[in-house]
């Protein structure tokens, strides 16, 4: 079950990324988007983090999985800095 939580959040944080942050979108789309992001969040958090993972069979993260998202994720977004930085530079 956990894994179609993980399947779902990506599927909405691609969807924020690709449309929410476009120019041309309007602010209602973006604001569904952001309350979508917001409760799939909050329900992955709820059933990781209280008793309902015995439910789900489910377990949380611990202290060191978290520094390495955070880890993993910091370095990810520092790239996607530089290349998007390159790509602009050296294209027009």
């Amino acid at each position: 079950m956990s894994g179609w939580h993980s399947l779902k959040s990506k599927e909405v944080f691609h969807r924020l990324g690709t449309e929410g942050i476009g120019l041309s979108q309007k602010e209602a789309q973006v604001r569904w988007l952001v309350l979508a992001t917001t409760g799939c969040i909050i329900l992955q958090l709820v059933i990781h983090y209280t008793p309902l993972n015995r439910l789900f069979h489910v377990v949380p993260l611990g202290l060191f999985e978290w520094l390495i998202l955070l880890l993993g994720a910091g370095i990810s977004w520092i790239l996607a800095v530089l290349i998007t930085k390159y790509v602009v530079r050296y294209t027009h």
